[in-house]
């Protein structure tokens, strides 16, 4: 029987300017000193070549997507916690953060009461403090998830939603819902989703559930956040949801049927399951890798990157965007598209993941290296700081740029209305890829 969870609740009404705050926020990881995260300079490269700004801040080129470049703070003090230290699962989060200010909306905050949630109370007893966040190497992380959950990764996660928004035209989901009374979503993260969608269909209550408080509390109010392991037993309603959405979960969970089994089970009859995930294993990311020099780091932290995943138990790949999982949970309709982003600072798209990119592979590779493949902090961050040099000019150059792309598959499912379909032979499972004229032109570097 699955553990009892605790849920924190928020809704209040959110501020229209919030967007606009957040553009005038939002921070890159890499400063203008070219310093990692937690302060300390990212390599030794020595001053002179250095300058005055990053490869990021010249793939940026402006503030037009709101990444002004800011100055770390300070290096962690006392801080560093190895990852042996965790085995006793006693939290070590500690406040306030010795990272930059950012939009005061995407802090970690507690949960409030309001007379109107009197009712409500038993899901309010969790606070910010009863939550497993430890600092590791200069990062907050919750749990033993492999990514953190600082204000660096949070804005990182805000450029990541406004790379989805361009690759799909705006629309926040590619499933064919109508009407929808009631949505959920797994592993919102800073819950940009599930606040774009709470406003676009204010009818709807959307749910947005992750490990970590990173939520806002100023949100629509038909929007709610709780803290919730997917993990665990779903202990929702049955057939209670229009759409179950997760986006950007690659590593999240250890076995994934077991995840679309439950999203079947909270979904009404006609309900819409649907994954997006970026493909970093494709033929698109093996061409990028290709680019880089033989002695350059980028290939031995892809290659480590794999092995310790895979060591974690939770694979880095995009095994889970699988017709055969969900057809085997009893879904059908089942459909997969690929969406190509060119990899060049021309490109909407292409530039802001590129800049999430360069921005994230400190927060990609630090826990799960520095854990299972034995790599030093110090210098991982600078293997980082060098991957992050190279593939920012190699986007930068028209030459070496031309042809390379990024995919990002999308997989939906729907529940049937009918009882539950005979499960298929695999010869007539769905499962073929859908690619738009546009993608595959992109992908010849046309």
């Amino acid at each position: 029987m699955a553990r009892n969870r605790q849920t924190k609740k928020r809704s209040a009404s959110r501020q229209r300017d919030q967007q606009k705050s957040l553009d005038q926020n939002t921070m890159s990881t890499l400063s203008t000193e070219g310093r990692t995260s937690d302060g300390a300079l990212s390599s030794d490269v020595p001053e002179s070549e250095q300058g005055t700004g990053t490869e990021l801040t010249s793939v940026a080129g402006s503030d037009e997507y709101g990444m002004t470049s800011v100055s770390s703070a300070s290096a962690a003090h006392g801080r560093d916690d190895p990852e042996s230290d965790m085995s006793d699962g006693v939290s070590t989060f500690a406040a306030p953060s010795e990272y930059p200010s950012v939009l005061t909306t995407y802090r970690s905050e507690q949960p409030y009461m309001t007379d109107r949630d009197l009712d409500m109370a038993s899901t309010r007893s969790l606070t910010e403090q009863d939550l497993d966040y430890r600092w590791i190497h200069g990062r907050r992380y919750c749990g033993t998830y492999y990514m953190p959950n600082d204000e660096y990764e949070q804005c990182r996660l805000s450029l990541l939603h406004r790379t989805f928004l361009e690759i799909f035209g705006g629309e926040l989901c590619t499933a064919p819902i109508h009407n929808p009374q009631k949505v959920l979503d797994v592993g919102t993260g800073i819950g940009e989703w599930a606040m774009a969608f709470s406003d676009r269909y204010p009818a709807c209550e959307v749910i947005g559930t992750d490990i970590s408080a990173i939520q806002p509390t100023s949100v629509p109010a038909n929007c709610f956040f709780e803290i919730d392991d997917a993990e665990l037993e779903w202990e929702r309603e049955a057939d209670s949801f229009d759409l179950v959405h997760m986006r950007d979960l690659m590593g999240a969970f250890r076995d994934w049927p077991w995840i679309y089994r439950q999203a079947y089970k909270v979904l009404k009859p006609g309900g819409w399951l649907e994954i997006s995930d970026f493909d970093n294993s494709g033929s698109g990311v093996k061409s990028i890798v290709a680019n880089f020099p033989p002695d350059s780091d980028m290939h031995t932290l892809a290659e480590h990157l794999v092995i310790a995943a895979n060591k974690s138990g939770r694979q880095r790949n995009l095994h889970h965007v699988n017709p055969v999982f969900l057809t085997d949970a009893g879904f059908v309709d089942v459909k997969i598209t690929e969406h190509v982003i060119p990899i060049n600072i021309e490109a909407n798209e292409g530039k802001l993941w590129l800049i999430a990119c360069v921005d994230g592979m400190e927060a990609l590779t630090l826990r799960l290296l520095t854990k299972y493949m034995g790599w030093e902090a110090q210098k991982l961050k600078e293997a980082c700081y060098n991957v992050a040099r190279d593939i920012s000019r190699i986007a930068r150059d028209p030459v070496k740029s031309k042809g390379l792309n990024i995919k990002v598959r999308v997989m939906i499912g729907r529940k049937p209305t009918g009882p539950r379909p005979n499960r298929e032979t695999p010869s007539k499972r769905a499962g073929d890829v859908e690619r738009r004229p546009e993608d595959v032109a992109r992908e010849n570097g046309e």
